[in-house]
């Protein structure tokens, strides 16, 4: 039975880190494992119920520490599901539905951990063993690197402007719905405080332009009265730079 292990600081001694380590690094098998071929699964199609209750699509964000692997076949990633869900050791990613190029898969990989990753997982068998494909649908990219969300803690949200006739002030401006989550329940924004973004100019006007379109997605440190903190903001992997 395969074994891994995180390095996460908090669950582990330095010691049993540093054996850890020593254990990966003469490990005969721990390079890449060549018996799979990711065309051999179905390309991942999209699902219109991505941001709405009953999707089978899972929201992660995956972590920035290095996967230390005992014997293959080894993972490559550790992901965490947005808003209360389970952390998954994910074999490979399959980029294919986003239509990327080869560098940009490339670099992709290289800057997952600052990502909000959107996909379904496929488990598949490599050297007899049973491990997971996340196979993406869509990528997010952290908006501001003057700031940091955390999985563990924070909410994530799909917003997009409130339309709603209100007749006495104070109105709502934004609907927000949680990512992954199975309710018909959606939040009510009135004020949303962006400061930790530490955006500049017209970034902040340009911003909230595309989350009341719909475009982007939030993480919420929390909520005093009718303010709602932002942690991070995740647009398309492909979206232009705010100006």
């Amino acid at each position: 039975m395969k074994t891994y292990r995180s390095t996460v600081a908090s669950s582990l001694t330095l010691a049993s880190l540093a054996l850890g380590i020593s254990l990966a690094l003469t490990s005969s098998g721990c390079g890449p494992d060549e018996d799979f071929d990711i065309n051999s699964l179905p390309e991942a199609t999209e699902d219109d119920k991505a941001d709405t209750t009953g999707s089978p699509l899972v929201w992660v964000r995956p972590s920035n520490f290095p996967i230390v692997c005992i014997r293959p076949p080894c993972a490559t990633a550790q992901v965490q599901e947005v808003n209360g869900g389970k952390a998954r050791l994910i074999y490979k990613y399959d980029w294919r539905a986003l239509k990327m190029t080869a560098a940009e898969v490339k670099d992709a990989e290289a800057n997952a951990s600052k990502m909000l990753l959107t996909g379904r997982y496929a488990s598949v068998k490599v050297m007899g063993e049973s491990v997971t494909v996340l196979q993406l649908t869509r990528a997010n990219t952290a908006l501001s690197d003057k700031s940091s969300d955390a999985s563990d803690k924070d909410r994530y949200y799909s917003v997009k402007a409130d339309t709603a006739m209100c007749p006495q002030q104070p109105c709502p401006t934004m609907i927000a719905q949680q990512l992954g989550v199975n309710t018909l329940i959606a939040d009510k924004w009135y004020t949303l405080d962006m400061s930790r973004l530490a955006l500049v100019g017209q970034q902040e006007s340009a911003l909230m332009t595309e989350l009341k379109a719909g475009k982007g997605y939030v993480s919420v440190v929390g909520t005093e009265g009718m303010v709602t903190k932002i942690g991070q903001v995740f647009r398309s992997l492909k979206s232009p730079a705010l100006k």
